[in-house]
């Protein structure tokens, strides 16, 4: 078996702000714990490794590691959520009112094919969804921080390639 790493052996950057900022703490509390966000991340992956079937033993070891990396940044994301002032709920800020993560955030396929292909889509919406909020985001420290994030997720998507033979998942 070939070994694999899913963090990046390059360090974060402090975790820094300018001040506090809700309007921030808020958008990020979508990319931490919105539907398609780090802790939703957390909990596929988690769910994936211990569903597989022992013949995907390989795919669910891959799976757990990306798990991990995935909730190193839902840390992180809180960690700037607070400091920006925000407070680091399981969920978001919808029109004034809080929408509280849960279950039905998860794709529970069992089927190995399409759990590749939605796991491509979810780190590509990722990459995605962290390079809008840079678009918007004028503190270049948090923005720092989420471009070594994108590293992160940029490498998932690699090793999700490398699990299939099928040139259509990609």
């Amino acid at each position: 078996m070939k070994s694999f790493n899913c963090i990046l052996n390059e360090p974060y950057p402090k975790i820094e702000v300018k001040g506090h900022n809700k309007e921030l703490a808020d958008r990020l509390s979508v990319l931490a714990s919105g539907r398609d966000g780090e802790l939703t991340a957390v909990l596929q992956y988690t769910y994936q490794h211990i569903s597989l079937p022992p013949k995907f033993a390989y795919a669910a070891d891959i799976l757990e590691c990306i798990s991990v990396t995935e909730m190193k940044h839902f840390e992180i994301l809180c960690k700037l959520i607070n400091a920006l002032g925000g407070d680091c709920r399981i969920g978001v800020c919808d029109r004034s009112r809080y929408v509280y993560w849960n279950g039905v955030c998860v794709d529970y396929s069992q089927n190995f094919a399409k759990i590749l292909r939605n796991d491509i889509r979810s780190e590509k919406k990722a990459i995605s969804s962290y390079n809008s909020f840079m678009d918007k985001c004028d503190d270049q420290k948090i923005n720092t921080l989420i471009k070594r994030i994108i590293k992160d997720e940029e490498h998932h998507l690699e090793l999700l390639y490398s699990l299939s033979d099928d040139a259509y998942i990609r």
